[in-house]
């Protein structure tokens, strides 16, 4: 295959983008002209032990909110899918379980799909709001970094789509959104707008010699095509864009090529993370809110650190030190929770997974970013100030 074909099987129908822009069909998106999508009310079979998930939104965008919603609230959360707690029902997130325990509301305002910096600018929307909060947390997860990248991720989801298969229609998302590239002639990273603005525009990608002509020479696509095997051409795009970001690879080796290309893609996806970082630091600062940094990790990451692999992603931990941003290393705190079992790495990981946390999974997380929350809100949680009876006001 090459990708020509490969984009040719990528095309959207007709039919595919007039469900997703139909709001009376049940879709679990909908379009948006920044972040390509939004998310709906929906009840889906993806749940734990063979249920069903009950997945609410309120007017504002953000996930329902359930214990103490009648409070100020002082917590937003942005970040994907494992910040909008994916696979659960409303009131089985780790914003809920840390909001009963706390005695406070915390707002969600995650969408699965989105990377880190799709996350910023929908960060960017609610906090210029009066929604917006004096205490923001960032979730971040591993695969997040390669998502600020995509020009619309729905160009390398094919393996996902297929294996799927007719849920695909209900799970039609990843159109194109607002992204960060590396400018390649002077190697420094610039913010790129949706160019797919308008609902209208999307039927644009039901053309299969416009999505040719737009991503065959995409630099994301190139990667991805390369690392699963798929002959792309020229490569000297991506050999320049190595060579700015100091990675050493042979793309034109059969032998490493694949392994070298999923290298690349990764670094890239690091690097672009760090620029988004540094993006949101600055609007926070700008605007008095306090950050707090969260590292999510699926059941594969917690996997290889259980059996002794070397993690990946060693330089966003070191960005968040140097510049002094408190942040939970949640793939420490399962390394940590695996040590009292008698498991191997696959059945510890089947305790808290179903591709995303399952309920015990967010509870586990609520409860290993707790003692950092504490440290860092002021004053206290009720649940945390002075131990004396009171009256509840």
């Amino acid at each position: 295959m090459n990708i020509r074909e490969y984009l040719a099987e990528s095309v959207w129908t007709r039919e595919d983008v007039d469900r997703f822009l139909d709001p009376d069909h049940p879709n679990w998106a909908r379009f948006d002209p920044i972040t390509g999508y939004r998310l709906n009310d929906l009840v889906m079979h993806d749940g734990v032990d063979g249920s069903s998930t009950l997945n609410t939104y309120l007017p504002n965008s953000a996930r329902m909110t359930i214990n103490y919603a009648d409070r100020p609230c002082r917590i937003n959360t942005y970040g994907d899918s494992f910040t909008q707690c994916h696979q659960v029902s409303d009131g089985e997130t780790w914003q809920e379980i840390l909001a009963a325990h706390f005695g406070e509301p915390i707002r969600n305002f995650g969408v699965g799909g989105y990377g880190v910096y799709q996350a910023y600018r929908r960060m960017r929307r609610i906090e210029a709001t009066t929604d917006s909060a004096p205490y923001v947390i960032l979730n971040i997860f591993s695969d997040d970094h390669v998502r600020n990248l995509d020009m619309a991720r729905w160009f390398r989801l094919l393996g996902f789509r297929r294996a799927i298969g007719d849920l695909a229609h209900v799970m039609f998302h990843a159109n194109p959104w607002a992204h960060v590239r590396m400018d390649l002639s002077s190697g420094t990273f610039i913010e790129k707008d949706n160019p797919f603005p308008t609902p209208e525009s999307l039927y644009e990608l039901c053309d299969p010699d416009a999505v040719y002509e737009l991503f065959a020479n995409d630099e994301i696509v190139q990667l991805h095509c390369l690392s699963e095997g798929i002959d792309i051409g020229d490569t000297s795009n991506l050999d320049r864009l190595a060579e700015h970001l100091g990675v050493a690879v042979d793309l034109r080796s059969a032998a490493t090529r694949e392994r070298d290309a999923a290298s690349l893609f990764y670094s890239y996806g690091l690097q672009a993370t760090l620029y988004t970082l540094d993006l949101v630091r600055d609007y926070l600062s700008g605007i008095d809110r306090h950050l707090l940094v969260l590292l999510s990790y699926g059941g594969e990451d917690v996997r290889v650190a259980l059996d002794g692999g070397r993690r990946a992603d060693q330089v966003v931990l070191d960005y968040l030190a140097e510049h002094d941003i408190p942040y939970v290393d949640t793939l420490g705190a399962h390394v940590k929770d695996a040590a009292d079992f008698r498991l191997n790495s696959r059945a510890y990981c089947d305790r808290y997974y179903i591709g995303h946390y399952n309920p015990l999974g967010n509870h586990f997380f609520a409860f290993a970013v707790k003692p950092t929350l504490l440290e860092w809100l002021r004053p206290e949680p009720i649940t945390y100030q002075e131990s004396k009876l009171r009256s509840r006001t």
